[in-house]
């Protein structure tokens, strides 16, 4: 650290001090946690691009003096993020030094953390050549890295050699040309250590004619295969090439699919015959609008899912439909399944996600539901759950926490709903003071309801989320005694409950 410039040390000690450290310490011992770690345990870089210059948005924990302080000391765990916000050069000598100063942090702070574990690298659009030129060669120089997450939108920077081997999750949404499937069938092949893979479509409009095949990408391995945990793709054909890329589903233990375009007939069961049935621990199924609701219920998924043996997360979205014959029969099957399916494997579920994009009985969470969940599954930790109109004749808030005494093992808990329009917007002069009006009377409805709750047995969360929008999410400190609600509507003020 003795070799930096004294200009670029006294800059960058500068725009490390504008975060107020007092309120974190005194936030901190409020949630009894001891500080050092807390603040400096992990931090992010923000770089925005705009045009030939950029800027960053450091959102470092702490009043950090200079970088040759051990203060550093703690970080285990950094959060890297590229966007090109704009191609129009926009240059002007006035900005040259914070450039300099953009780079300067790659070249001389990351070879600074030395106790760096996990490293996620997140890019969107064109980034700018340099940046990768001078992030990559400051991370080979770590001594403790054990996870690279690699995220891309559109264009994708692979790292060199040297850091391949602790690559083990890449998250790429692009247009899969032959150019972009070359290339990535050609990092991965490099790339040994994958465990949890996203493979995307970036075309707004994928037609079933240009689907690609998964073994455009996932092909060609010979007899090496990746040990992919987690998969999650999207505009992708599974079965073309199956012969070829099975292999790297056999120690699948998450999968995420959506819907029945991208699971033709003998997915399910080209799967079970790869024993991944006996390996899958989360599963989802992502709605696909053009699907009747009972789409995603085929007989073949119902057998399989039927035969899971380790499940533990379970989410399965119902897609919407304009028929009310359709949205019956979705919901009545899903109303089935969840039943039966909740007896069977209940046993073994640690996280439920009951959330369904159509408003059927199961997204509109009743007693019913609850019990059966309080009952089928005891050993759940996280649940999320729709609590229907928030305040109104439907809210279920006050009934799912008082069943939390009976879900002993639960620290995670989501409760999301919607506010309804109470009024008719009759013109643009009386749509702000109508829409005030309304979050008022919902304002004081809610209150009534969170304020009003008093647990029977005070119990200590890891986080709690109740929330209008899934965008609005409040993550908590673990241990935390106290949860925020914010409904994601400006006129809400924050409410805090305290157990204990």
């Amino acid at each position: 650290m003795e070799n930096i410039p004294p200009e670029i040390h006294h800059a960058i000690g500068k725009e490390l001090r504008k975060k107020d450290l007092k309120n974190m310490r005194a936030t901190c011992k409020l949630m009894n946690h001891a500080v050092e770690p807390l603040v400096f345990s992990s931090i992010s870089m923000v770089y925005c691009f705009f045009g030939d210059i950029v800027r960053i948005r450091p959102s470092y924990l702490g009043d950090l003096d200079a970088l040759k302080s051990d203060v550093f000391h703690h970080v285990q765990k950094i959060s890297i993020i590229a966007v090109q916000e704009s191609t129009t050069p926009v240059s002007s000598p006035v900005l040259r030094p914070f450039t300099e100063l953009e780079k300067s942090l790659l070249k001389y702070f990351l070879p600074s953390l030395q106790n760096l574990r996990d490293i996620s690298i997140a890019m969107e659009h064109k980034v700018p050549a340099w940046f990768f030129e001078t992030l990559y060669p400051s991370l080979s120089s770590l001594p403790c890295i054990e996870t690279i997450t690699l995220r891309a939108k559109n264009e994708f920077y692979p790292p060199p050699l040297a850091l391949r081997p602790y690559v083990h999750i890449v998250m790429l949404a692009r247009a899969w040309d032959d150019t972009a499937c070359a290339s990535t069938r050609s990092f991965l092949q490099t790339t040994p250590a994958v465990k949890i893979m996203r493979l995307e479509n970036g075309d707004a409009l994928i037609l079933p004619d240009s689907r690609r095949s998964m073994g455009d990408i996932l092909g060609g391995f010979g007899d090496r295969h990746l040990h992919i945990e987690h998969i999650d793709t999207g505009g992708f054909d599974l079965l073309e090439d199956w012969s070829s890329i099975k292999g790297h589903f056999r120690h699948l233990g998450s999968l995420i699919v959506h819907d029945n375009l991208d699971t033709p007939i003998g997915f399910w069961t080209c799967l079970m015959e790869e024993g991944a049935h006996r390996t899958i621990r989360n599963f989802s199924i992502k709605p696909d609008p053009r699907l009747t609701p009972h789409a995603c219920l085929a007989p073949e998924l119902w057998d399989f899912l039927w035969a899971l043996e380790e499940l533990e997360y379970l989410q399965i979205s119902i897609a919407s439909s304009d028929s009310a014959e359709e949205r019956e029969m979705g919901e009545s099957q899903g109303n089935e399944f969840y039943e039966k399916f909740l007896k069977k494997h209940g046993d073994t579920m640690k996280y439920l996600h009951l959330k369904a994009a159509m408003e059927c009985s199961w997204s509109n969470t009743s007693p019913r539901h609850l019990q059966l969940v309080v009952t089928s599954c005891p050993k759940l930790v996280k649940l999320s759950v729709f609590t229907s109109h928030v305040g109104g004749e439907t809210d279920m808030i006050a009934p799912v926490l008082d069943q939390i005494p009976s879900l002993p093992y639960l620290k995670n808990l989501d409760l999301s709903g919607i506010i309804p329009n109470l009024y008719e917007m009759t013109s643009r002069e009386q749509e702000q003071y109508v829409t005030a009006a309304c979050y008022r009377e919902k304002e004081d409805m809610l209150k009534e309801v969170i304020l009003g709750y008093k647990p029977a047995v005070p119990k200590v969360f890891e986080g709690l989320v109740i929330n209008k929008q899934k965008h609005y999410v409040f993550e908590f400190l673990e241990g935390a005694q106290s949860f925020t609600c914010a409904f994601g509507v400006e006129h809400f003020a924050r409410t805090q409950m305290h157990f204990g």
